[in-house]
């Protein structure tokens, strides 16, 4: 696909079916996509798309243990540590704590099924931070539950120069149904 028309003379369009494709795939098949990105002459030095590949690049060379790589390829994005979190992928889910123990008593004595939407920030680490609940129907059942849920879930790794956020105000829905 990506030899065929419109995205093979298409520079914007090419290295974005690129990074979808990246984002799409597991992270240690990855490379090869984010470097055609890096390494195309056509995009400026300092292109969203070039930069958003240095920067999931460097989470890589982290992820696979060499904190050099990593930070040597994060300085050629030219961005601060603040800043990389807006260019990136969002982080993917490593381990979600959505067992049944996760369901609120209260709702299952009840009879009650519904869900929540929560925003939350990711750290370096891959840890949610800052769980907070945007809506949830039936209001309040479910809030604190999948709060807690989301506060034990973990994600992808991400590198970034201070250690700090990895990913701000990502969204995720959660649905409690009734087992059975």
């Amino acid at each position: 696909m990506l030899s065929e028309k419109p995205y093979v003379d298409d520079v914007q369009a090419r290295n974005a079916l690129r990074l979808i494709i990246a984002d799409a795939i597991p992270w240690k098949d990855s490379d090869p996509y984010l470097q055609q990105v890096v390494d195309d002459a056509a995009l400026p030095a300092r292109d969203p798309f070039k930069v958003g590949a240095l920067i999931r690049l460097a989470s890589i060379a982290q992820r696979r243990g060499n904190s050099e790589l990593a930070r040597q390829t994060f300085e050629k994005t030219g961005l601060a540590a603040s800043q990389c979190a807006t260019l990136d992928a969002q982080p993917k889910p490593v381990f979600l704590n959505n067992g049944s123990s996760s369901f609120p008593q209260e709702a299952l004595r009840w009879g009650f099924e519904g869900w929540v939407r929560n925003q939350y920030d990711i750290d370096a680490a891959g840890r949610a931070q800052n769980v907070r609940t945007l809506v949830s129907y039936p209001p309040f059942i479910f809030s604190t539950a999948s709060e807690k849920m989301m506060q034990g879930a973990r994600f992808d790794k991400s590198y970034r120069p201070d250690g700090g956020l990895g990913c701000g105000a990502s969204v995720t829905g959660v649905r409690f149904q009734l087992p059975g």
